[in-house]
C-alpha cells in the first residue's frame, strides 16, 4: 500500500499484518522526549547514549541491551542525547499514533501514523454504528475512503 494516500503530511508508514517492527528512536538534542504509541505496547530492546562526550547524556554505563524478556512499555522518554530501541509486532489492526507527549513538540510534528495492517481492515468494510453517529453528527463523510474519494 502507497503511504502518499494517506496524506503528505502524516508521515504514515504502512505496516503489514503480523510484521515485527523495529524503530531506533534517537534523540541528539538537549530535551528528553516521552515517546508514546497508541494501540500496542513494545518491548524496550536497547537503550543507551548518542555521544558520550555529551554531559546531559549520563552515565557511559547506563546502555543495556534486553535479554530474552524485555520489558513490555507504551511509553519510553529518550533523554537528552540518548537513544531507544523498540520492537512491536502488527498485531492490531488500525491507525496508530506515535508522539512526543510533550504537547509542543507534538504540535510541531514529533509524530507519525502507523497504518497498520490497511489490507486486514478493507475486510471489514462496515463502520460502527456509534462511530457512524459520531461523524454525522459533526457534519462528517460517512461513504468516503481513505483518500475522500466514493
Amino acid at each position: 500500500m502507497d503511504p502518499r494516500v494517506y496524506g503528505e503530511h502524516t508521515n504514515t508508514v504502512v505496516l503489514k499484518s503480523m510484521e515485527v517492527i523495529e524503530l531506533v528512536l534517537w534523540n541528539n538534542s538537549t530535551m528528553a522526549h516521552p515517546m508514546h504509541l497508541h494501540g500496542h505496547t513494545f518491548q524496550l530492546y536497547e537503550y543507551g547514549c548518542t555521544d558520550a562526550d555529551h554531559d546531559e547524556c549520563g552515565s557511559k554505563d547506563m546502555a543495556f541491551k534486553a535479554g530474552s524478556s524485555p520489558m513490555r512499555r507504551d511509553t519510553v522518554s529518550v533523554g537528552p542525547f540518548q537513544y531507544a530501541v523498540i520492537r512491536f509486532k502488527a498485531s492490531n489492526p488500525g491507525m496508530w499514533l506515535m508522539h512526543c507527549h510533550i504537547d509542543t513538540h507534538h504540535a510541531q510534528g514529533m509524530a507519525m501514523l502507523f497504518a497498520e495492517a490497511p489490507e486486514v481492515l478493507q475486510q471489514t468494510p462496515d463502520m460502527p454504528l456509534s462511530v457512524r453517529d459520531q461523524c454525522l453528527l459533526q457534519g462528517a463523510a460517512t461513504s468516503v475512503n481513505s483518500t475522500s474519494n466514493d
